[in-house]
């Protein structure tokens, strides 16, 4: 039994705080050393009365020590015991020597319990009521010369002095003591509170990778619900939340909500829609997480927005037990969901726009091209079947057939060249000189179909030149072409190509009948054609300039600066 008591106070000892067993093993440390001095001194008392004093201070400092461990955490006893044990000095004073009694010193474990549990205005009291009772009764009990209370107060004035300034030494001590342990343990629970903010970081990165990589592979889906799904989701994940909603106006003009909880409550879901209509053009102005209360829980929400466009609003359950680093730690999470989450909603618009953009962008392409070839061959083809059907005697059979069989050469080569335009090719690509060989096939068809000699000279490395730039060469082509034979009436063409490493020169030359450009500009009468020549040029950054005198034909040159393409382990010198 005394083993089991013994291993029981040993373990209660070393689960003591360090402040604590200092108190404890103090208390044995003066009452050891007081008792020598005490046992050793004067012959008076006997050694009998000596022992049964130390005997009782032995007793005593034991069952005090224990008591302060047992109720360390209740005030109102620690308050009743150091009364009692106030009390309890006092009374071994008066036998063993009053202000001269070594026991004086063993006295200060009160100050100590009192510095360490108690604040200082009980400190304060007890230090003015012990030291009053303390000289008060040795002046009655050991004033044998008889003195007065001022004579005898000024002959202990020392050690009262020093036993008073030793009290506020102690109690100095631990109030700094108090002040560290406090900070330790402040920057234990920061330190605490960093490692599981440094882990919700870490997880905050893995998770917010996957929502893009989620909202990524949906950007082409165009599904806004199934986004705003995957954003909560994973806003739930990272924050570590109960709740998550997001709130937003439907295509109708009505506040609708999404609420993704680990417990479904609908009634939660309609206050927080409530909630959410009477707040929302406050949140929505804000630039940080706005807090609110809705069934005893707490909630922070923050405006998904851009800097045109209010997208919804987004927002989370918070615990309000939680650290104040990890609160933080929430509501720079949510800033950053937030604004992640206006980049990806952004970033739907865009594309939205940029597939109308590029159906614009097509259909232009596809009138342009249409204008600039099929038209073209088109128009020949239907002057051509005018010309023939004047050519009804039977003596222009043989010519006849001849013409008819190069009109329908062209009407099929119209009907694949609309082909490739409607599909986006408006070239067939398989040989390195097919450029070359498609533009002159073009030229040769139209010389034959209106009876005019164009003659194509084309100077430099075509590989050099980009898919979208040859696009634009032809069409400019084609266009000064159409021009010259449609409209110039002209006869004779001479068109130059010439493809430099940083530039393409174009020439076109025509012997038709000409047009007063500047009247035609300063009358905002240009044609179609021309004024496709000049918004094919300027898209690229080139110059073009058109010359062109009543009855003497028509010069256009143009300018394009290129940039050069370069085949794998090519060197342009």
């Amino acid at each position: 039994m005394i083993k089991m008591f013994r291993i029981s106070s040993l373990l209660k000892i070393k689960n003591l705080s360090a402040e604590m067993k200092a108190i404890y093993f103090y208390r044995y440390f003066s009452l050891i050393l007081t008792s020598i001095f005490y046992l050793t001194g004067s012959a008076q008392p006997s050694v009998l009365n000596k022992a049964i004093v130390v005997g009782c201070l032995t007793i005593a400092a034991i069952i005090i020590n224990n008591i302060y461990i047992k109720y360390e955490t209740s005030k109102n006893i620690i308050r009743l015991m150091i009364a009692i044990e106030m009390i309890g000095n006092i009374v071994i004073l008066i036998p063993s020597g009053g202000l001269n009694s070594p026991y004086i010193w063993y006295s200060l474990n009160t100050v100590l319990v009192t510095a360490y549990f108690l604040d200082k205005y009980y400190f304060i009291f007890n230090l003015l009521a012990y030291t009053t009772i303390l000289s008060i009764m040795s002046f009655y009990f050991f004033n044998s010369s008889e003195k007065s209370a001022i004579s005898f107060l000024s002959s202990n004035s020392n050690l009262i002095l020093s036993y008073i300034l030793i009290i506020f030494a102690i109690r100095s001590v631990m109030k700094l003591i108090k002040r560290l342990n406090k900070e330790r343990k402040d920057l234990s629970v920061a330190n605490e509170e960093l490692l599981e903010a440094n882990k919700m970081v870490d997880d905050s990165m893995e998770y917010i990778a996957l929502l893009y990589q989620s909202i990524h592979n949906l950007i082409n889906t165009k599904d806004w619900d199934k986004t705003i799904g995957i954003i909560m989701k994973y806003t739930r994940e990272i924050t570590k939340t109960n709740t998550t909603f997001f709130c937003r106006y439907s295509c109708e003009g009505k506040l609708v909500i999404e609420l993704e909880e680990k417990i479904k409550d609908d009634e939660l879901k309609d206050i927080i829609l409530k909630n959410m209509k009477q707040n929302w053009e406050k949140i929505i102005t804000l630039d940080f997480p706005f807090k609110l209360s809705v069934q005893n829980k707490e909630f922070i929400a923050i405006s998904v927005k851009s800097t045109y466009e209010v997208y919804g609003v987004l927002g989370i359950e918070i615990n309000t037990t939680n650290k104040s680093i990890i609160e933080r730690e929430n509501n720079n999470q949510l800033k950053l969901l937030a604004s992640l989450s206006s980049i990806l909603f952004e970033r739907f618009r865009i594309e939205e726009m940029n597939r109308l953009l590029l159906i614009s962008e097509e259909q232009n392409r596809i009138a342009n091209e249409i204008h600039d070839s099929v038209c073209q061959k088109l128009f020949f083809i239907s002057c051509k079947i005018s010309s023939l059907t004047r050519m009804n005697n039977i003596e222009y059979m043989e010519d006849l057939n001849y013409e008819l069989e190069l009109v329908k050469k062209s009407i099929n080569n119209a009907m694949k060249e609309l082909r490739e335009v409607i599909y986006g090719y408006s070239y067939n690509l398989n040989g390195s000189s097919l450029f070359e060989d498609n533009i002159e096939a073009c030229i040769d068809e139209i010389s034959k179909l209106n009876e005019a000699n164009i003659s194509f000279n084309i100077i430099g490395n075509q590989d050099s030149i980009s898919y979208d730039l040859k696009k634009a060469i032809y069409r400019i082509l084609m266009e000064g072409i159409g021009n010259a034979v449609n409209h110039g009436k002209s006869k004779n063409l001479n068109i130059n190509l010439c493809v430099e490493k940083e530039q393409i020169k174009i020439g076109i030359e025509d012997d038709g009948i000409g047009f007063d450009l500047k009247s035609k500009i300063k009358g905002n009468n240009l044609g179609l054609g021309i004024r496709n020549l000049y918004s094919l040029v300027n898209s690229f950054n080139g110059n073009i300039i058109i010359k062109s005198l009543m009855g003497k034909g028509t010069t256009i040159n143009v300018l394009l600066p290129q940039k050069t393409i370069l085949k794998e382990g090519e060197i342009v010198v």
